[in-house]
């Protein structure tokens, strides 16, 4: 009996040797897509910031901020939040409707801390049967005289809200530019809700890769 017990011991060892090299292996090749996701979101935060964008999210959240600087003391924040119980509806047409909270900020003194002068906020919507933004309302503050960061709820007292055409064209352009031409196609959409709805950072940097 023994030489038949050696024979399987050595051929379990060589079982369990083959199975570390495999796990080895298999190690190696995620470790190197792990590196190679990691690399092309660089890349992608990289060509937006080139452009003047910048792009902000929490692993499993819901929300992604997007941020275009237009000058030294103005910049356009866009907040998209993709959620069933509102921000995503979805029409008799089977079609969807996204809605985009923007925050346009102006005249900020950058130290010791943020000071937002001039502050509006306006919440646009897209059916995905429509390419053309829909400005669903507009608030905000002007002259802002506390200390306020983009993320602040913002104080619409005293503000009497704007139409769609009143709105400042830097704001409009800046929105457009990116947004616009970009964000707002069917197939984008698609790439927005999975690296919105995405939980590991590895799986947000396949997505992240169509915003550029």
């Amino acid at each position: 009996m023994l030489p038949v017990i050696k024979r399987f011991s050595s051929s379990g060892g060589f079982r369990v040797s083959s199975l570390f090299s495999r796990l080895s292996a298999l190690g190696r090749v995620e470790a190197k897509k792990m590196n190679h996701l990691q690399q092309r979101m660089q890349e992608s935060a990289e060509q937006l910031y080139k452009r003047n964008w910048s792009i902000d999210s929490q692993s499993g959240s819901s929300k992604v901020l997007l941020q275009h600087r237009i000058n030294d003391d103005e910049f356009i924040s866009i907040f998209i939040e993709v959620s069933e119980r509102g921000d995503v509806q979805h029409c008799p047409d089977k079609s969807e409707l996204y809605t985009f909270h923007c925050v346009h900020n102006i005249g900020i003194l950058q130290s010791p801390s943020y000071l937002v002068k001039r502050q509006l906020v306006y919440s646009f919507a897209l059916s995905t049967a429509s390419k053309m933004p829909i400005l669903l309302s507009v608030g905000g503050a002007s002259d802002v005289k506390e200390e306020a960061n983009v993320s602040d709820s913002v104080d619409k007292r005293g503000y009497p809200g704007r139409s769609c055409l009143d709105l400042p064209s830097c704001v409009c352009d800046a929105f457009s530019d990116y947004v616009g031409k970009e964000l707002f196609s069917k197939k984008c959409l698609h790439y927005l809700i999975q690296f919105l709805r995405a939980k590991e950072e590895s799986e947000r940097a396949i997505w992240l890769q169509h915003f550029v």
